[in-house]
């Protein structure tokens, strides 16, 4: 019969790591703690990855914005003519001040121009509730579902000297 001969410094070895065994089993459960999150982080970060994919991608959103004061329209056709640029939507944007009876201090909003006719091919928005403007009715808007919920509006609520037809998030 052969058996296995093990040098005096391994059985030492053993017979310590025999005697602290219950710190050997932490260490190695700190460790597999370890890369458990590890491997947690890396799948919730993929998912949050892949869902913002498909969110950017549902509602067209734009991979590069610009902004530019008085450009003529000639200017977005010709950045629509660039290699790589499948989609441009240029819209007239300005920044506002409201008079709201129930607000004491003067609000500011941020007013973008959309197509009457059609979804825009970028930038799509979201509609929680309500409907998209109709063509032909310049006094209906979209308003953002915050500023909704803060002034107690409904869809097709009726404003001074405007309406809203729905209202995005």
């Amino acid at each position: 019969m052969v058996g296995i001969r093990i040098s005096p410094l391994n059985r030492k070895l053993l017979r310590d790591l025999l005697l602290m065994k219950g710190q050997a089993i932490a260490i190695a459960m700190v460790v597999a703690a370890g890369v458990a999150m590890n491997v947690m982080y890396l799948s919730t970060f993929e998912s949050l990855r892949g869902t913002r994919d498909a969110y950017y991608s549902r509602q067209r959103f734009a991979d590069v914005f610009a902004t530019l004061k008085r450009a003529p329209q000639r200017v977005g056709d010709e950045i629509a003519r660039l290699p790589g640029v499948s989609a441009v939507d240029t819209r007239v944007s300005a920044a506002v001040t409201l008079d709201l009876a129930d607000v004491n201090e003067p609000a500011t909003a941020r007013l973008v121009s959309i197509a009457p006719d059609h979804r825009p091919p970028v930038n799509d928005l979201f509609l929680r509730r309500g409907r998209w403007i109709e063509p032909g009715r310049p006094d209906e808007v979209l308003v953002s579902e915050g500023f909704v919920v803060a002034h107690h509006l409904a869809p097709a609520t009726r404003c001074q000297p405007s309406s809203t037809a729905g209202y995005a998030a």
